[in-house]
C-alpha cells in the first residue's frame, strides 16, 4: 500500500539538491531544510491559488468586479496573512525558550529548533518574486530580499540566535494595511457596526503589511464609513501605531543594537561580504520600518486637521460618499 506521508517526507530530489547547494555556499545546515523550504514556498503558492478559486465564491458581490490586479493584490493578502499567523507565535515561542549564550555562539552557534522557524522565512521568498513580478514599490522589493538573504545565510550558521527576534515582528502584520481594496460595505451606511465586524474579520483574513505607503487600512476604511477624524478612527489609528512602535520600532531597535554589538564583536573572523550583507540589511529593515511609521503618523495626522479633515484626503468623506455612490 501506497504511503502518501511518504510524500511530504522522502524527496531524494530536495535532499540532493540541498546538499549540492549547501557545499557550494557553505550552508551545511541547508540540506537538512530545504525541504521546509520547498514546501512552504509550494504551500504559500496553494493558498493563493485557492484564494483565487474561492474568494468569487466567498464575496460573489466584490471580487468578480475587481480589476485584475487588485484581484491579484486580494490573493497574496491571503498567503502573507498564512504566513503572519505561523511565524510570529512559532518565533515568538522561540525566542521565549531559546537559552541565553554569549556573542561568540549568538554569531555562529545553531540550534535545530530554528531550521524549521527559518525555513519558513526563507520560503516566503514568495512574496519577494510576487513583489517582483507585480511590481510594487522598490522599498519592499528590498525588504524582501533582504530578509531572504539574511535567513538563508543564517544555515552557515551565522547570527542564527537573532532570527527569532527578527521574526517576531511579524506579530504586527496582520494589523497593518496593503493596498486599498473596494470596500466589503454596501452601498447604504445604515447598521454601520456590525458590517464594521464583519470588514474587521475580513481585514484580518485578507490584509498584509506590505505594497502600500499608507499602512492603515481602517485609517481609510473608515473615511469611507464617512467617520473621518471621529474617534473611532482615533482608537484604532493609535492602537496601530502603538503596536507598530512597539514591535517594529522599539523592539526592533533595541534588538539591532544588540546584533550589532555581536556582528562588530566577530566581524574580523568573517568575510567582509557577510558582514556588508547583514550590516546593510539590518540597518535597511529598521530604516524602512521607521520611514513606514511616519507615513503611518502622516496618515492619521491629515485625519484631523481643523476644518473638513477629509477635504484633501483621496478616500475622504466628500469623494468617498461619491464612491460609493458611483459604485
Amino acid at each position: 500500500m501506497f504511503n502518501w506521508a511518504s510524500i511530504f517526507t522522502e524527496m531524494p530530489v530536495l535532499d540532493e539538491i540541498g546538499a549540492t547547494l549547501g557545499r557550494q555556499l557553505s550552508l551545511p545546515y541547508l540540506p537538512g531544510h530545504l525541504q521546509t523550504i520547498a514546501y512552504s514556498f509550494g504551500v504559500f503558492t496553494m493558498i493563493y491559488i485557492v484564494s483565487a478559486l474561492t474568494s468569487p465564491f466567498i464575496a460573489p458581490g466584490t471580487y468578480p468586479k475587481l480589476p485584475r490586479r487588485t484581484k491579484h493584490s486580494w490573493n497574496v493578502h491571503a498567503v502573507s496573512m498564512a504566513h503572519a499567523i505561523v511565524i510570529g507565535p512559532m518565533a515568538a515561542h522561540r525566542l521565549l525558550t531559546l537559552p541565553e549564550v554569549g556573542s561568540s555562539e549568538k554569531a555562529f552557534g545553531w540550534n535545530e529548533s530554528m531550521g524549521l522557524l527559518h525555513g519558513i522565512a526563507v520560503g516566503f521568498v514568495w512574496d519577494t518574486i510576487e513583489s517582483v513580478l507585480a511590481q510594487v514599490e522598490i522599498g519592499f522589493i528590498i525588504h524582501g530580499l533582504a530578509c531572504t538573504l539574511i535567513f538563508g545565510l543564517s544555515y552557515r550558521p551565522f547570527m542564527a540566535f537573532y532570527g527569532p527576534s527578527a521574526l517576531v515582528w511579524e506579530i504586527s502584520t496582520p494589523f497593518l494595511n496593503s493596498k486599498i481594496q473596494r470596500s466589503f460595505l454596501g452601498r447604504k451606511l445604515s447598521h454601520i457596526f456590525p458590517r464594521l465586524c464583519f470588514s474587521s474579520l475580513v481585514c484580518l483574513l485578507l490584509n498584509k503589511q506590505a505594497k502600500c505607503c499608507d499602512h492603515s487600512y481602517w485609517i481609510r476604511y473608515l473615511d469611507k464609513l464617512q467617520m473621518t477624524g471621529g474617534p473611532l478612527q482615533a482608537i484604532n489609528g493609535f492602537i496601530l501605531l502603538g503596536l507598530f512602535f512597539t514591535v517594529r520600532v522599539c523592539y526592533g531597535l533595541y534588538m539591532s543594537f544588540d546584533f550589532f554589538q555581536t556582528l562588530l564583536a566577530v566581524h574580523g573572523s568573517i568575510p567582509i561580504g557577510l558582514t556588508l550583507t547583514y550590516g546593510l540589511g539590518n540597518i535597511a529593515l529598521n530604516v524602512l520600518n521607521l520611514f513606514w511609521f511616519t507615513k503611518m503618523i502622516a496618515a492619521l495626522r491629515k485625519r484631523f486637521q481643523k476644518g473638513d479633515p477629509g477635504a484633501n484626503l483621496p478616500n475622504g468623506n466628500t469623494r468617498a460618499t461619491k464612491k460609493f455612490r458611483s459604485e
